[in-house]
């Protein structure tokens, strides 16, 4: 599971490098969750983001989650 959190991560910087403030993740460690945030075109004031995912880390849908996320910065890396 850490690694693939961890690829969740690298991507996001490589998609946020590619498309300024497109990528927000948040680790919250007494819950052993992540929260991610997509802007597909970049985030401004007032916009909703493209895709948000709570991600808690000991949960069973966790994994299918992370895997979806994975995905969808994949695409936009290749974008």
């Amino acid at each position: 599971m850490k690694e693939k959190v961890l690829k969740i991560m690298e991507l996001g910087l490589e998609v946020n490098e590619k498309i300024k403030k497109s990528f927000f993740m948040s680790y919250f460690g007494h819950a052993n969750g992540i929260s991610v945030e997509i802007y597909r075109t970049g985030w401004s004031e007032n916009k909703k983001a493209d895709y948000t995912e709570q991600i808690f880390l000991d949960l069973e849908s966790a994994n299918k989650k992370i895997i979806k996320t994975i995905e969808i910065l994949e695409e936009l890396k290749g974008e």
